[in-house]
């Protein structure tokens, strides 16, 4: 796109909690134009549940280039809930 430059620079780290569950967390920092900065941040999380079922929490807190040529915050969360049937 010829009326901005983007650039977006991530860096995360995942973790084990015990055997049931992980837990990814991250940050953004986002350059728009070579003019504004932001940072944002994001999680992840896995949980098991009974023995084949799991829980996912999905939150980002990031910035997407908006109205004015500017970085305009974008909030997304998610909670996913996979059920297994039958044996594994």
């Amino acid at each position: 796109n010829g009326q901005f430059q983007s650039q977006v620079f991530d860096e995360s780290i995942q973790m084990n909690i015990g055997k049931l569950s992980t837990l990814l967390i991250g940050a953004k920092v986002n350059n728009f134009n070579r003019q504004q900065v932001k940072v944002g941040g994001y999680m992840n999380a896995s949980i098991r549940i009974w023995k084949n079922d799991r829980l996912y929490v999905f939150y980002e807190r990031g910035f997407l280039p908006g109205f004015g040529k500017r970085l305009v915050r974008n909030d997304v969360a998610s909670i996913q809930f996979i059920k297994v049937f039958g044996p594994k």
